[in-house]
């Protein structure tokens, strides 16, 4: 069962919310993965709906994990890399352009470990920076990217097919236009390895994702509120994660999520699509 839960976590956590947390493999083994997130749906910069606009957010992603024995007397410890470059669409409204097409990239290195980590439950953290990155911090539609970022992890087994899992995740922003963040995610899976003879889980859980910070945009400002006033930019957001998560073969997996926004505000897009394939070795 041990082993059900190790690839179980390592799975569903490296495709994480949209907000790049860690993945896990034992002391020794490597794991590469490549993955693309579509964020898609609306813009919504403004409180005033006609500012509200078609999200076109991009990401392509490279990571790398790295294992090996606990620091300080934990039972595991992961260090990670990920390289990432993205677009994202312009911000235009009729015939109002306020920010032109952009493209970036950023690099991410990171530390997770595990506190508690036995057959039937697993307790952690992880921290990570990303130093590097280039972009127009200006949009609205940017993708998260944190200066630093730290969260813990947990999954616990209810039987032996049917678990829950957590994360809850602090960004920092990127220390100039975008905001600091909370965001939690709690769920549940359900493994069907028993079914289809070979590991294959599905998972659901609820995302809670609030800005910590504002900001303010005067084009926006100038163009959707009231004269003379200004709308703070501080979002928050609910929603639901669908995730699908099988093995391909011994080394090889391939996971899926999607994120559904079911309410809030000042959101840089309202629908997520993540896929990853990965290698351990």
């Amino acid at each position: 069962m041990k082993r059900i839960l190790v690839a179980t976590f390592l799975l569903s956590n490296s495709t994480f919310a949209f907000v790049s947390g860690p993945s896990s493999v034992n002391a020794g083994e490597n794991y590469v993965s490549i993955g693309n997130k579509a964020e898609r749906g609306k813009v919504e910069p403004n409180e005033n709906r006609s500012s509200f606009q078609d999200a076109q957010i991009n990401i392509n992603r490279l990571k790398y994990v790295r294992g090996f024995e606990g620091i300080l007397g934990l039972s595991r410890s992961n260090v990670f890399f990920e390289y990432g470059s993205f677009s994202s669409g312009k911000e235009q409204v009729g015939s109002t352009l306020f920010y032109e097409k952009d493209q970036g990239s950023y690099l991410t290195l990171g530390l997770s470990s595990d506190i508690v980590h036995d057959q039937d439950k697993q307790f952690g953290f992880y921290i990570q920076t990303t130093p590097k990155k280039s972009y127009n911090r200006n949009k609205f539609s940017n993708p998260r990217l944190d200066l630093f970022a730290l969260g813990m992890t947990s999954a616990f087994n209810i039987t032996e097919n049917f678990f829950q899992k957590n994360l809850i995740h602090y960004g920092s922003g990127d220390s100039s236009a975008q905001n600091s963040y909370l965001a939690i995610d709690t769920g549940f899976g359900y493994r069907l390895n028993h079914l289809i003879g070979r590991q294959f889980t599905i998972s659901s859980s609820l995302l809670l994702e609030a800005d910590m910070t504002e900001r303010k945009d005067a084009s926006y400002d100038v163009a959707f509120s009231p004269t003379g006033a200004q709308d703070r930019i501080r979002a928050f957001k609910y929603g639901t994660i669908i995730g699908v998560d099988f093995a391909i073969s011994n080394q090889l997996n391939f996971n899926f999520n999607f994120l559904q926004k079911l309410g809030g505000y000042d959101a840089r897009s309202t629908q997520i699509y993540s896929a990853n394939i990965g290698l351990k070795f």
